[in-house]
């Protein structure tokens, strides 16, 4: 818990820090001039629009690629469906998929109440597909940048409802797991699902202190970005080799909690991964590095009109919604997808430069 403590002030300081370095744009869309506003509604309004057209294609490509694997239906309900299909062609629509869900839920209107369709379609593909941080955090990111654009004010209420609705999510995928296995879904299952995810809530703070006790950590930043490297390994045909902490050689990843010590769990918290894989000083530089970073893409896209940044940024963040849970930046898709939102975030920006010639 005082590891949390620290990570979290040390975060915001550097935040605190960042924020007053950086150079801030002056004009705003949400404040400036009746111009500036209607060019920034109409900018939504297209993404919109944008959005609805490319999920729905997404949608048809990834039906198309089952019907040309159909031995992969045969799978459903498994681990290996989940692993086949996030990987690879399929892999990539699906976060192509999650993109377009976010700036849905994010700027859908009672008049395009249409726009719900594809939503519930690739929230039912990412429950079929079973890896739960997908559905949860499209579902967050959604309503991150919703909150973000001015579409949608926090409250009490609203946090709590959110959190419901996260947790019922979760509730979800696993019935649909045992259900695509054969498993009639009742009362006594539902109940162990959810105390099943009641633990995995406070099971990151609990186990990091045990699993700190099998690890040694090393002082190479490189393991915290383990996709950068994969990636320019490819491109440039070499092999960076990632440092890898080194463990107890009996050890297998898991701990036991709880007052028996019989609740296994293989997760240690955002600051609890960082901390055990470069240690405290290491900790500090990476925090440094992440507070900079997101602080500067809050500042550049907090007044842009182009919604399409203010996207990338949500997505870039809403891994930390979870930072209570995992370490998620070693995954490749919270780097693919705020990538892909500033490329379209500049062809928008080129395209409405032309059209103002």
């Amino acid at each position: 818990m005082l590891l949390m403590m620290a990570g979290v002030l040390i975060f915001f300081i550097f935040g605190c820090l960042s924020s007053a370095i950086i150079k801030k744009p002056v004009n705003s869309s949400l404040n400036g001039t009746e111009l500036q506003c209607k060019r920034y509604r109409y900018n939504v309004e297209t993404s919109l629009n944008t959005s609805i057209v490319c999920s729905v294609l997404i949608i048809l490509l990834i039906g198309f690629y089952f019907v040309l694997n159909r031995e992969l239906l045969s799978l459903l309900g498994s681990s290996d469906f989940g692993d086949k299909v996030s990987n690879g062609i399929i892999g990539h629509l699906q976060i192509f998929a999650n993109i377009f869900c976010i700036l849905l839920i994010a700027t859908i209107t009672k008049k395009k109440w249409y726009a719900l369709i594809p939503i519930a379609i690739i929230f039912a593909y990412n429950a079929i597909v079973g890896v739960k941080y997908n559905l949860i955090l499209v579902f967050l990111g959604g309503l991150m940048l919703r909150v973000y654009i001015g579409k949608l004010r926090i409250s009490l209420v609203y946090l709590a409802i959110t959190a419901i609705l996260a947790f019922a999510m979760g509730v979800c995928v696993y019935l649909v797991e045992f259900r695509f296995n054969g498993t009639k879904i009742t009362n006594d299952i539902v109940v162990q699902v959810i105390q099943h995810l009641m633990k995995y809530l406070f099971s990151g703070v609990l186990a990091l202190e045990e699993s700190l006790k099998h690890v040694v950590p090393t002082n190479n930043l490189m393991i915290l970005f383990q996709p950068i490297i994969t990636i320019i390994n490819m491109v440039t045909l070499n092999s960076l080799k990632i440092p890898y902490p080194s463990v107890n050689n009996t050890w297998d990843g898991w701990v036991n909690i709880g007052l028996n010590g019989d609740m296994p769990v293989n997760v240690d918290t955002f600051f609890g991964a960082i901390y055990s894989y470069v240690g405290f000083g290491g900790m500090i530089v990476a925090l440094l590095i992440f507070a900079f970073i997101f602080y500067w893409m809050f500042i550049k896209t907090k007044n842009s009109e182009n919604i399409w940044f203010k996207a990338a940024y949500v997505a870039a963040v809403s891994p930390l919604v979870l930072s209570w849970f995992s370490y998620y930046y070693n995954l490749l898709t919270f780097y693919e997808m705020p990538i892909i939102l500033v490329i379209i975030g500049l062809i928008s920006k080129i395209k409405n430069k032309t059209e103002k010639v």
